[in-house]
């Protein structure tokens, strides 16, 4: 099975990628095409090698899945126009689904709000912001990375629609918390049978949870507040 997750950041795609990977046994790769150092030194001075896992064009190894950010990057592989270089990704996998929000409000201010935390230029430091999110106040607003987030859901939206791709929403998964921290309706992360059904539908090798007791990577992530994931 190969299996592509088309998402933007603040959906979780970092966290439940890499457990469902874990629970179908699976080599997880997250958002391959980032543009990003090759190399970084560590605290100790020791230097470090960071190489693509997955360069564009090649086949997919069997038993992988695949999350990438859409409409994010300042370029694409071969500097191709997102379509093409969507469509072209997505011909080398068996599953490809979206995860996606129907409030982009909450990703536009986690990103700003983690983006506010240091005005370092370091790539490693700015990535350990983004993806350790933060709560945002109103001094964090900037409207360049709110249109980014809203850009990106956008021309995820148009994709999907023309395709008639599967999605799930963020908020369907994680818990839903309101401004106390307390748990506030009832959706999929409540209902292992659901999460089951969710899973058949989408037929990418999920292991079926225990009703009686669920465990497993997966369900166990989703344990979490649900808007602080990247």
């Amino acid at each position: 099975m190969k299996v592509l997750i088309l998402t933007y950041p603040y959906c979780g795609g970092l966290e439940i990628g890499r457990s469902i990977a874990s629970d179908c046994q699976y080599n997880f790769i997250y958002d391959p095409f980032e543009i990003r150092p090759r190399v970084w030194t560590g605290a100790d001075g020791t230097e470090h090698v960071h190489d693509r896992e997955y360069n564009y064009g090649d086949d997919v190894p069997d038993n992988t899945l695949v999350v990438q950010n859409v409409g994010w990057h300042t370029r694409n592989p071969k500097n191709l126009d997102n379509i093409s270089f969507l469509n072209g990704l997505k011909s080398k996998f068996n599953r490809v689904f979206c995860l996606m929000t129907n409030n982009i409000e909450i990703n536009w201010k986690l990103y700003c709000s983690s983006m506010a935390q240091s005005d370092s230029t370091n790539y490693w430091w700015k990535k350990w912001n983004k993806e350790n999110c933060y709560e945002y106040e109103d001094s964090h607003f900037n409207a360049s990375y709110k249109s980014k987030i809203i850009n990106a859901h956008q021309e995820l939206e148009l994709y999907k629609d023309n395709l008639n791709l599967p999605v799930i929403l963020k908020e369907d998964i994680f818990p839903l918390i309101d401004s106390d921290g307390n748990f506030s309706g009832v959706n999929l992360n409540l209902d292992p049978k659901g999460l089951n059904e969710m899973f058949s539908t989408l037929d990418i090798g999920m292991p079926a949870l225990d009703l009686g007791a669920p465990a497993g990577a997966f369900y166990t992530s989703i344990r979490n507040q649900w808007d602080n994931k990247f």
